[in-house]
């Protein structure tokens, strides 16, 4: 099936925000004919599947609050051959069902697509125990499963079609809230397993990797750099699993400085999987990493923690310029 962003469908998704644009898109590829099963651990309407709940009863099942038993039977009907998607909130089905995926999805290789819904701080006041802040890093332990992150609304459509095509298990992220702003207004390739840049100057110094609804920020800060002369190019990391180690070869060896940046732990985040790759590959530059330290945090509106840590546009910026003074990179 072919699915294409443009302005209107940007704008009209960034309203509902990812999790309603999941359940949206999901109902419009059902009904335009993709055989698709969805499933929920009793998150039916806080997933946007109401519609497609009432429309194609035969294509919806609410298991109830029990991700591990969604995850086994969701297993048993991808071994029958239905292309199943199953949602319930990220920390949930990273951490609660987590030897259910690791035996069914990941040993077994059923081919379920699940649903990390409201991932990093989207949940807002439900606090800790609802952020997702480890689960991407819990699910790249596992071998044989894919795992994705778009980074606005409008990308969800794109993540959804890219995983309905992966003859395995895969984990898509959905960061971000209602009015969390786009990163894209227009159509691009979300090619799994590959960066995409977002935004190249010829005299950038500066690479800034995010992953998630946090590119946006990533972007912003971007622009106000460059209104100080400060060029720092813009890489999309969608694909978290496979990650795209010949991309990561080429942006450590054309940028003195790296900044990765995301909503989740440092530990076993984006940080240690570029870490990783730079020190086994010796390869040159500084990498700086900016997300959340081993340390819960003080719960409330996305925006209000993202400030306390130092996680949106103004703070990424002003950090970025002091790693590249103190990295003595000239501009």
């Amino acid at each position: 099936m072919k699915f294409e962003i443009d302005p209107k469908l940007a704008k009209a998704m960034a309203r509902m925000g990812p999790r309603a644009a999941y359940g949206s898109m999901m109902y419009n590829f059902v009904r335009d004919g993709c055989d698709f099963m969805t499933m929920s651990a009793d998150l039916g309407r806080s997933s946007g599947l109401e519609r497609l709940r009432k429309e194609f009863p035969e294509r919806f099942y609410n298991v109830g609050i029990a991700e591990q038993s969604m995850v086994a039977v969701a297993a048993g009907m991808a071994r029958e051959g239905e292309t199943v998607f199953a949602s319930s909130f990220a920390p949930f089905i990273s951490m609660r069902a987590s030897e259910h995926v690791r035996v069914n999805l990941s040993y077994m290789r059923e081919p379920v697509k699940l649903i990390g819904l409201g991932s990093g701080f989207s949940l807002g006041f439900l606090g800790n125990t609802h952020y997702g802040l480890e689960d991407y890093a819990i699910m790249n332990a596992l071998p044989n499963l894919t795992i994705l992150c778009p980074s606005d609304a409008a990308s969800v459509g794109k993540a959804i079609l890219a995983a309905a095509e992966i003859d395995g298990p895969v984990y898509i992220r959905l960061t971000g809230e209602a009015g969390s702003p786009n990163v894209y207004n227009q159509d691009y390739d979300l090619t799994v397993g590959k960066f995409n840049p977002v935004t190249i100057r010829q005299d950038s110094k500066i690479a800034i990797i995010g992953c998630g609804a946090i590119l946006s920020e990533c972007l912003e800060a971007s622009k106000t750099l460059s209104e100080q002369d400060i060029f720092a190019d813009v890489f999309d990391c969608h694909s978290i699993k496979p990650f795209d180690v010949e991309g990561a070869r080429r942006v450590f060896t054309k940028y003195p400085l790296v900044v990765s940046v995301e909503e989740h732990f440092l530990n076993g985040g984006l940080f240690s999987i570029l870490s990783q790759i730079k020190v086994a590959n010796d390869y040159p530059g500084s990498l700086r990493g900016l997300g959340v330290d081993d340390s819960w945090v003080a719960p409330g509106e996305r925006s209000y923690v993202l400030d306390q840590l130092g996680l949106n546009a103004q703070a990424v910026a002003a950090k970025v310029k002091d790693y590249l003074n103190g990295n003595g990179v000239q501009i």
